[in-house]
């Protein structure tokens, strides 16, 4: 195993330890650092992929913790086992989507990065953060319209791409 293999897991534990209620807020703004460094100098599409999708899966799943604090959610008469298994289920799919808005981001950033004209180099001092905010906007919009409904999925706030 490569050593920069790590660098999105790092990425999104750092990352994470900046999400509220932390008190360590300053860490977001090196937290994507190791990411785009792998981003950089992974040369395999496919470790590429699976790379920045841990680190965003990690993230994803250590953010959105506070979906078990729903337990248990017997007073709507769901059994125990079932209320559980929803809360995983539903907990697991949040951090998958996290996940892949990542991974996409990753394959963009790859793709600018990779063309050498002076346009596409030059996007990316101002395309990396608009599109890490656009991606983050789009899978809080997703994950708004599989668990809620698609009216409730106008106001994305609760993400990383919204501060």
């Amino acid at each position: 195993m490569n050593w920069h293999l790590v660098l999105p897991l790092i990425s999104g534990i750092i990352m994470a330890a900046a999400y509220p209620p932390a008190i360590t807020p300053f860490f977001i703004w090196v937290s994507i650092i190791p990411l785009l460094i792998f981003i950089k100098t992974e040369q395999s599409r496919k470790r590429l992929l699976w790379g920045s999708f841990s680190g965003g899966l990690i993230y994803g799943s250590i953010i959105t913790r506070w979906v078990f604090s729903i337990l248990p959610i017997d007073w709507i008469l769901i059994s125990n086992a079932v209320s559980v298994s929803f809360t995983i289920v539903y907990w697991i799919s949040i951090a998958i989507i996290i996940g892949s808005s990542w991974m996409f981001f990753s394959i963009s950033v790859s793709y600018f990065l990779s063309h050498h004209d002076w346009l596409a180099r030059r996007f990316l001092y101002v395309g990396i953060p608009a599109l890490w905010i656009i991606i983050e906007h789009i899978s809080t919009l997703l994950i708004t319209i599989l668990w809620a409904n698609a009216e409730s999925g106008f106001a994305a706030h609760w993400t990383f791409g919204s501060m």
